[in-house]
């Protein structure tokens, strides 16, 4: 068995032409994120404070920070007015912790997300943890309904959305269902 470490310019040119635009470098940026929290009896305020502080951690890794965090009730017009609050602040994205994780579109996250305007764009991914993700847009700019994995510090699929968005890539449907190739 041979493994060569050098090949000729030639046969070098002709794998660069056909792998053209397969891979590229985008620089992460600062993303400023308005976080939207919700209530439940028996979610303790000690859950959502590390769950907002596990959030900034993560942001604070492309220099990123909460701009906002809103807190409401777990039902559909407190979500929807919490968005509409963080609307008149400069963020890049919105990410909605539910007290209970979203097991279909019709649950109060998308539908809080849909009152406000915005448009569910995808539901799951097949990554675990981090399948019961959300994906939404909302006045250009994308609504991330969060995984419970991401009240975690392990990384997940949740982190793997995030990276894409602070490297400023569109996240499509498409991207996130091919997220489980080779998993």
């Amino acid at each position: 068995k041979m493994i060569p470490f050098a090949v000729d310019a030639a046969s070098l040119g002709k794998v660069c032409a056909v792998a053209n635009g397969a891979i590229r470098l985008n620089p992460f940026q600062p993303l400023k994120a308005g976080l939207v929290a919700t209530r439940l009896p028996s979610l303790k305020d000690s859950v959502m404070d590390k769950t907002a502080r596990l959030l900034a951690d993560r942001l604070a890794v492309y220099d990123g920070a909460i701009v906002k965090e809103v807190r409401c009730a777990h039902d559909v017009d407190a979500i929807a007015g919490a968005i509409a609050e963080l609307d008149r602040l400069d963020t890049d994205l919105t990410i909605v912790f539910g007290a209970s994780a979203i097991v279909d579109r019709r649950d109060e996250v998308p539908a809080g997300i849909e009152q406000a305007g915005g448009e569910v764009r995808h539901f799951g991914m097949p990554v675990d943890p981090g399948n019961l993700l959300l994906l939404a847009s909302r006045n250009g700019k994308p609504v991330l309904g969060a995984p419970g994995c991401a009240r975690s510090p392990k990384e997940n699929g949740f982190d793997w959305v995030l990276d894409r968005i602070a490297a400023g890539v569109k996240v499509t449907p498409e991207d996130v269902s091919g997220m489980g190739v080779g998993g």
